[in-house]
């Protein structure tokens, strides 16, 4: 099997530095990354699980579906409600689904992740269940792994993060080739770790990252650390087709909402505030400093666009898009 991870040490450097050349990426990190974030997607493709798991978030607008040129270190899957076999309609039936989706991962799923990514002959990682609540709304999975790189990078440390929701109702999906990115360089690796993948379509990501925006701001310590990806993704995606369809579909944009309020909400969060006059993307001016930072520290490790962006000029295309969603009619 010619998989990455079979080569030599010095082998392995020299096809992440040549990957890393090739793909205008300054961190070889991040190049090894993507194959344990491919490789560990591969695995659940296999899982007795894969009918009922969807890839969503920005790793899919990337690994799925091109749209982005930006590095992504974690994984956000969501579970079909059919897997459950339950109605979501009051709190308790929800709490309940969120509960059973915690102890099927404990128990079934993260056996079953770890003994598929063995029998490929995976080896250097550790699969370890973070959240401790079953009621939370997320089950958060890290996969540690050994990285044969001698330097660390904060914004790219050896962890993949794989997080697990429990939604109402399937997403409208496609299904789409998974690989990694140095199976893109030399087409005779990595053909193993390869496979398709349930991936949600990416109008309903858009929105949900107009909404995270408009979200954060209202809270009384909003985030700054690694939130400005989000910026980019947005403007990468503004004038694709995907957007414009989103933009247009209203159902969509009030359904998103609706589910965000049902199933995410935020106690500091005021959801009629969701209506398209009040959308708020760019980041209040306090925090304009803090997030300009974390723009300029992604650019550097994570965006690998031949034309990267300043960060006034990706504010001034949210100030733009911001225009276009308050011309929306609900």
């Amino acid at each position: 099997m010619s998989i990455w991870l079979n080569y030599s040490e010095d082998e392995k450097m020299v096809l992440l530095q040549q990957t890393a050349v090739a793909r205008k990426i300054s961190a070889e990190q991040a190049i090894e990354k993507d194959w344990w974030v491919t490789a560990i997607l591969v695995a659940l493709s296999k899982s007795s699980w894969a009918d009922f798991l969807q890839f969503k978030g920005g790793t899919s607008l990337s690994k799925a579906w091109g749209l982005i040129s930006r590095f992504s270190e974690d994984i956000d899957l969501t579970i079909s409600r059919s897997f459950f076999d339950l109605p979501e309609e009051t709190n308790q039936q929800r709490t309940k689904i969120r509960r059973e989706a915690f102890h099927y991962i404990e128990e079934k799923l993260l056996p079953e992740l770890d003994s598929i990514l063995s029998s490929e002959g995976i080896t250097g990682y550790k699969v370890e269940l973070v959240t401790k609540n079953s009621s939370d709304m997320v089950t958060l999975v890290e996969v540690k792994y050994q990285s044969i790189l001698p330097t660390k990078i904060d914004y790219l440390l050896p962890v993949v993060k794989i997080e697990f929701s429990a939604m109402s109702l399937d997403e409208p999906f496609e299904n789409r080739e998974i690989a990694t990115l140095i199976h893109s360089r030399f087409p005779e690796i990595d053909s193993e770790i390869k496979s398709l993948f349930k991936s949600v379509l990416p109008e309903r990501t858009f929105l949900e990252k107009i909404f995270l925006l408009h979200e954060e701001y209202q809270k009384e310590n909003p985030r700054t650390d690694r939130m400005s990806r989000h910026l980019y993704d947005l403007e990468k995606m503004m004038d694709s087709s995907f957007a414009q369809s989103a933009l247009q579909d209203t159902d969509l944009y009030k359904a998103v909402v609706n589910h965000r309020q049902k199933f995410n909400s935020i106690k500091d969060v005021d959801y009629t505030t969701h209506e398209p006059a009040q959308i708020r993307i760019c980041p209040p001016d306090h925090l304009m400093g803090s997030w300009r930072k974390d723009y300029e520290n992604m650019k550097e490790s994570f965006i690998y666009d031949k034309d990267k962006k300043t960060f006034d000029k990706i504010i001034e295309r949210m100030e733009e898009l911001t225009d276009r969603i308050r011309k929306i009619n609900l």
